[in-house]
């Protein structure tokens, strides 16, 4: 099952729909597990505590700023697997320094959109065979 199985949105306009009604934790969980991340991990991408995502019952939805978050987490991860085409060889590639990210790990640098963004130009990047 690939990433977009889970959240099947579009268009941005069904995207922001989304983040206004909020993401179930439910659908966070199953993101989880598809991405191979601990809620200690999670709460620092998602800014905010890992007891509150751990609290939180299965069918009760976050905010908009989490919900919003859990999307462009979605979209990374989903972009990254296009790409990668192997869910292992992506995860490895998320947790190695890259020195075209400052020599950082890409999974470091996903708890700003700024640092999605460059997480996605990179992986566009090697999509084109471009020197990463």
């Amino acid at each position: 099952m690939e990433y977009s199985d889970l959240i099947k949105l579009e268009s941005n306009f069904e995207k922001m729909e989304q983040v206004r009604t909020g993401i179930s934790k439910s659908v966070l969980e199953e993101l989880k597990d598809r991405i191979n991340i601990g809620y200690d991990r999670l709460s620092v991408i998602l800014g905010t505590s890992s007891g509150r995502l751990r609290r939180k019952k299965s069918d009760e939805k976050f905010n908009g700023p989490i919900s919003e978050k859990i999307l462009a987490l979605s979209d990374v991860y989903e972009f990254g697997y296009s790409v990668f085409e192997d869910q292992a060889n992506l995860q490895r590639w998320m947790q190695i320094e890259n020195r075209a990210l400052s020599n950082k790990r890409p999974i470091d640098l996903l708890d700003t959109s700024f640092g999605m963004i460059e997480v996605k130009n990179l992986i566009g990047r090697i999509a084109h065979g471009v020197y990463s």
